[in-house]
């Protein structure tokens, strides 16, 4: 009985699309990574690579932050634009935090501005620019997604935001095999999160692979 119910859970598998320039279909999962970051607020670590933030600028921070999870974007998204905008070299943080606002408010171009410019401030920080190829993705440029993608894979070590984006990018159109290799490299380094699990068990389900993908969906429950 738990083998058929977790069966019937399972997605239809999907026709190959492996394509890196292939425009993604109206129903596919974009890649999002806005479920692992935490919202910057006083006291919460900064992401690797950011450089540190002053007690106002977190304050200021917060409270757009706030006013963003009560549902007034407009109101946030005005009080990002003066903490970059107060100052010569606003903290990626800040860039960022406005950037993923845009990004969810249908306004992906917006968003890449400000992830390339918090690249540009934290050099050494893979979040920005994954993100960056995030934006890019919802802008229907997916081969620069993938070349933003690929090298940040290409990074010592690598980054496993990277490997996350190209895998949802990659089972998105239809490259379900670079999917599950892509998930499996983070899932070898950081063996703890479901999402993952369930992602791979369901590209695994598309190429007919069940017995690994009911492995892979009972990892995630």
């Amino acid at each position: 009985m738990r083998g058929r119910e977790a069966t019937g859970n399972l997605p239809p598998p999907q026709p190959p699309c492996p394509a890196r320039h292939a425009k993604l279909r109206p129903h596919v999962r974009i890649p999002d990574l806005l479920a692992l970051l935490p919202a910057l607020a006083p006291g919460v670590q900064l992401p690797a690579g950011f450089p540190p933030l002053d007690p106002e600028t977190a304050r200021q921070l917060a409270d757009a932050g706030l006013k963003q999870r009560a549902g007034d974007l407009p109101a946030a998204l005005t009080d990002y634009t003066k903490v970059i905008e107060g100052v010569a070299s606003p903290h990626p943080s800040a860039l960022t935090e406005r950037g993923l606002l845009r990004l969810n408010s249908g306004d992906p171009a917006g968003a890449l501005a400000d992830f390339e410019r918090a690249a540009v401030l934290a050099p050494q920080s893979a979040l920005p620019r994954a993100l960056r190829a995030s934006a890019l993705v919802r802008l229907g440029e997916t081969g620069k997604a993938f070349a933003a993608y690929d090298a940040l894979v290409a990074l010592r070590p690598p980054s496993l935001l990277g490997y996350w984006g190209r895998a949802d990018l990659r089972a998105s159109l239809g490259d379900y095999h670079g999917a599950i290799s892509d998930y499996t490299a983070i899932l070898v380094r950081e063996p703890f999160h479901a999402k993952l699990f369930l992602n791979r068990g369901n590209a695994r389900r598309a190429v007919d692979e069940l017995p690994d993908a009911l492995k892979d969906h009972a990892q995630a429950v």
